[in-house]
């Protein structure tokens, strides 16, 4: 507490010091507004309007030197107590405010990209000989960027789950485990992961940051023409 009182001291001695200042400057002009070539009527206006700003600003100060006493002994605690919670509140609000439209704004993206795939999917069934040289080109220049460490997971992961590098899917070298989703892994900035679960119904985004549980962010029903087209998909690393 003997830091933020210490705060709110200073606060109120910067304001004191502006308005003795102030004070000064107008009483210094007070007294020689004499010698300057006014009509008596305009001169005892001005006197008058600067002898009820001196007396205000006095006022002023008076309060502000209060202030700073119960500032100094501990009177105003309560005050200082409130105000930071009150700041400490709006912090927190326009924080969490920030962050919803952050995680919109992803989700949006997230739930763009799964529909862009699975457009760029059907559009590769209907004529895959058309974008086959280019992504295998946009292939080759993940590979040789991806991690280490994943590489090495990916030998003790199953082929169902793997890493997603730079939009391009690594699965595991194990056998699948069978009945299972697919699971991916997707690492973001700051700490963050998304998670994705597909199965046959849906395609399910988690977001997890750190140490916490995951969160659902997205879901994207599938749509699935024929049982056939399930049963030919082939995992390729």
């Amino acid at each position: 507490m003997d830091n933020h009182r210490n705060t709110y001291v200073s606060q109120v001695r910067n304001d004191l010091a502006m308005l003795i200042s102030a004070q000064k400057r107008e009483e210094e002009t007070l007294r020689n507004i004499k010698n300057m070539k006014f009509s008596p009527e305009i001169l005892q206006k001005k006197q008058s309007d600067m002898k009820a700003s001196i007396t205000k600003r006095a006022e002023s100060i008076f309060i502000l030197e209060q202030r700073e006493q119960d500032f100094i002994s501990g009177k105003l605690d309560n005050e200082i107590k409130q105000e930071i919670k009150k700041n400490t509140d709006n912090f927190n609000s326009r924080l969490n405010i920030a962050m919803k439209k952050k995680k919109d704004v992803e989700k949006e993206e997230e739930e763009k990209k799964v529909k862009m795939t699975a457009h760029k999917q059907q559009s590769y069934e209907r004529n895959p000989s058309k974008d086959h040289a280019y992504y295998y080109k946009v292939f080759l220049k993940a590979r040789e960027t991806f991690p280490n460490y994943m590489k090495e997971n990916l030998t003790e992961m199953p082929n169902n789950k793997g890493y997603i590098w730079r939009d391009c899917w690594f699965f595991g070298d194990k056998p699948e485990e069978p009945g299972q989703p697919t699971v991916m892994f997707d690492k973001k900035r700051g700490g963050v992961m998304h998670i994705h679960e597909i199965d046959i119904h849906e395609h399910r985004i988690f977001e997890k940051v750190g140490k916490d549980k995951k969160k659902l962010i997205s879901r994207v029903p599938r749509k699935i023409k024929s049982i056939s087209k399930i049963n030919t998909l082939v995992r390729r690393r």
